[in-house]
């Protein structure tokens, strides 16, 4: 029970940036990304329940996905089709730009935790290579959506 307890705690501070992200538009993800971070940061640090690699790792799959989402919403595959260029090639480069943003900002927000708490850069990377892989295409290839 004051598991549970502890986790809504910690996990209830990620709602309004995460509800915020699940309305974003592609070109609007790269500002919400680092208080997302900086929260999931803050409970891998603080919380005793939260704080393991498995769990750290499940959160950042979430969000990872969630921006997969986001991408492929405003993806037309219509209008690929139909040969609207223009809005096509926004669409896929907004969605590219997101998914570039997420990886680059999630690289330097661990990092940084890694020099703060004295953690090798190995081990703060193998966590995100857990998440996903660095490789941009891969990001976008585990997308159940598109």
């Amino acid at each position: 029970c004051d598991e549970a307890l502890e986790n809504l705690k910690f996990l209830s501070t990620l709602q309004e940036p995460c509800e915020r992200l699940a309305r974003a538009e592609p070109k609007d993800i790269p500002v919400i990304i680092p208080e997302i971070l900086h929260l999931i940061s803050m409970i891998w640090q603080i919380s005793t329940t939260y704080n393991t690699s498995e769990r750290l790792t499940g959160l950042l799959r979430k969000i990872s996905n969630e921006i997969i989402y986001r991408c492929c919403s405003i993806i037309s595959l219509a209008d690929i089709f139909n040969g609207n260029v223009s809005t096509s090639m926004k669409s896929l480069t907004e969605s590219i730009n997101a998914g570039i943003a997420w990886k680059n900002i999630c690289i330097s927000t661990f990092e940084k935790l890694a020099l703060r708490l004295m953690l090798s850069k190995q081990k703060i990377l193998n966590m995100i290579r857990a998440t996903y892989s660095l490789k941009l295409m891969h990001l976008f290839n585990d997308a159940k959506i598109c």
